[in-house]
């Protein structure tokens, strides 16, 4: 599952090799239709979280993959982060989400690490 996260984040490069064209990539994760309160991919998820930090609430932009029982990989462009999360909560629905926006993200985004300059902009919403 992580190494699909890379290969997407790095637009179907892996280890200098091309696996994958760009093109499909792109194709892949461009939105394709709004369902609830996300846009849908091929296949992946545009997804957005408000993320409670010590200045206020940051909105960060996310991809998602999701399975059913809990596995899921996002991909955070502005952290240069892939997250992988397994799980085996068939047909219920999964803490995932609300981990990654209210325990995850928080934490990385406290600790200063590079990209959080960049991550995001003051909740546009």
């Amino acid at each position: 599952m992580l190494k699909l996260g890379v290969l997407i984040r790095q637009r179907g490069e892996w280890d200098g090799r091309r696996v994958v064209s760009a093109r499909w990539i792109d194709a892949a994760v461009a939105r394709r239709s709004r369902v609830d309160d996300g846009d849908y991919a091929l296949g992946i998820w545009h997804r957005w979280h408000r993320v409670p930090t010590p200045v206020g609430d940051r909105r960060v932009d996310t991809f998602m993959l999701s399975g059913n029982g809990g596995q899921k990989i996002y991909l955070v462009p502005s952290l240069d982060l892939v997250v992988v999360f397994t799980g085996g909560a068939f047909n219920v629905e999964s803490p995932v989400n609300e981990m990654m926006a209210e325990v995850l993200l928080p934490a990385l985004m406290e600790t200063g690490s590079p990209g959080q300059r960049a991550i995001a902009r003051p909740d546009d919403r």
